[in-house]
């Protein structure tokens, strides 16, 4: 190769990469806005769950208003259960429990070989669902050297009500339940910890529902259900109360609840909520 063939040899450019580090910032902040906390949904009541997590939630007055005969749900709930054909040994989160009159009867239907857990958020009902589990303790009396044991019976705090074997049905086989303290954002089970999630008159509560429903899809099994009961949102037939109450109809949720992967399954017709629906959905395999 003689000298006249060589070609010289360019040398690359510097790239100025000065402003390398403004662009993997302004990056990193525009996937920091797309991931971050999760807005409330539009038509949320602001305050929705306010009253349930005051200090001074007056208990009573609220087993009084959930366990009434004169609300649908409780007066159908031996119908709702049966329509949930749980078996023994099922798993069952009984998501927003309240005062717990599901949750006991769900114990009762999966026996002692199964396992429910009552989630709520509320620190009040906490309290209660606690002491009313402790009543499944007194029925079989404890004796110290043949005398026989006197365990007084459990007081809701703050009202002084003993609570009865007659308020709460289905504590006789409640061995399995399990209280558990939720978040506003996550429903606190464990992966595949359930057979059947259940929400009655609780989805629309949720503050943040893509968060609560990621962490009941982790909940739920593959195969496994949820079951949704909700107020219907209908113009002109819903109560003026349940249309500022309630932030969306049925198709809103159903489209919320498959985003987060469920499939709808079918709609469980139930006589005597009129002003309710039904949908059971389910975890795909």
């Amino acid at each position: 190769m003689t000298r006249g063939n060589l070609r010289p040899v360019r040398r690359p450019r510097r790239r100025n990469l000065a402003g390398f580090p403004l662009v993997l910032t302004i990056l990193a902040a525009a996937l920091a806005c797309a991931t971050g906390p999760e807005p409330r949904p539009e038509g949320l009541p602001s305050g929705i769950n306010d009253v349930f997590l005051a200090k001074d939630l007056d208990v009573d007055a609220f087993v009084e208003r959930f366990e009434g005969e004169s609300r649908a749900v409780y007066a159908q709930r031996h119908a709702i259960v049966e329509a949930l054909e749980l078996s023994e040994g099922d798993r069952v989160a009984d998501i927003g429990a309240g005062t717990g009159f599901f949750s006991f009867l769900f114990a009762e239907a999966v026996g002692e070989t199964g396992r429910v857990y009552a989630v709520e958020i509320s620190p009040r009902f906490l309290d209660l669902l606690r002491e009313r589990a402790a009543l499944q303790r007194l029925d079989t009396p404890q004796v110290v050297e043949g005398t026989e044991l006197s365990i007084e019976r459990p007081v809701v705090e703050g009202t002084g009500r003993s609570i009865e074997r007659q308020d709460v049905e289905g504590t006789e086989r409640s061995a399995g339940l399990q209280v558990v303290e939720g978040t506003e954002r996550s429903v606190e089970l464990p992966p595949d910890s359930v057979d059947l999630a259940f929400l009655c008159d609780v989805y629309h509560h949720f503050e943040y529902p893509t968060h609560s429903l990621e962490s009941l899809y982790r909940a739920v099994r593959p195969g496994g259900a949820l079951v949704l009961i909700e107020f219907h949102r209908i113009p002109g037939v819903t109560s003026d109360f349940l249309l500022e109450h309630v932030r969306a109809g049925q198709d809103v949720f159903t489209r919320e609840i498959e985003a987060a992967g469920f499939v709808l399954d079918r709609e469980l017709p139930l006589d005597g909520l009129e002003d309710n629906y039904v949908l059971r959905f389910v975890r795909p395999e």
